[in-house]
């Protein structure tokens, strides 16, 4: 079976296999929704502050925080979600 540029074997896959590879997905697409979420949100925050004319700046450096810049950690999977949000 191609699922996208994925292929995987279900040909030799029990019933029992199939359902739990369907629940694992579904588990990560959920991980993965609450992460975009979480950057929605911090980039939403980053925004209104420009707004009002705020910056976020790295103390120590004087970098300009820009939220596209940061990917979100999942301490629960161990991986990151690098997936950019549109301003």
């Amino acid at each position: 079976m191609r699922i996208g540029n994925v292929i995987l074997d279900t040909d030799n896959m029990t019933y029992e296999e199939v359902d739990i590879l369907v629940k694992e997905l579904r588990d990560i697409r959920k991980r993965k929704g609450e992460a975009r979420d979480c950057k929605i949100r911090l980039n939403n925050a980053v925004m209104e502050s420009r707004e009002h004319g705020f910056r976020y700046i790295n103390r120590y450096t004087g970098e300009i925080f820009n939220a596209n810049d940061w990917w979100v950690y999942d301490e629960v999977q161990e991986c990151t979600h690098g997936e950019e949000i549109e301003k």
